[in-house]
């Protein structure tokens, strides 16, 4: 789940979106306003996957026949700069699981941002 994370921000993705379907999961950047598939990783992970993302969303891992809302936050030293990302979720459940859209944005609360 960290490599989507960390290749969503190096490759400069605004959305990232996690998408089951009934054959097939896709990852899917948005990049400069156009969606575009990253990975399709195997089906069998689409639970786990989802799971991990909602415990770092902290968000109810057991509830799966409602939307909820939440945000990752996680800490980085770019050259030398303290930056803190923002990732603000939202999971709505889909016929074949639980669709995924995840915001990505850096937060201005830490010293020495520009």
């Amino acid at each position: 789940m960290n490599l989507i994370l960390t290749d969503s921000v190096k490759r400069g993705a605004s959305d990232i979106h996690i998408e089951p379907y009934e054959l097939e999961m896709r990852v899917r950047f948005r990049i400069d306003g156009q969606l575009a598939t990253v990975m399709t990783p195997p089906l069998r992970l689409k639970d786990a996957i989802t799971s991990r993302l909602k415990i770092m969303a902290k968000l109810d891992i057991a509830e799966k026949r409602l939307p909820q809302d939440g945000r990752i936050r996680l800490s980085t030293r770019p050259m030398a700069r303290k930056r803190e990302l923002d990732f603000r979720v939202s999971t709505v459940p889909t016929l074949y699981g639980e669709k995924g859209r995840y915001a990505v944005g850096w937060t201005r609360k830490t010293s020495g941002w520009t």
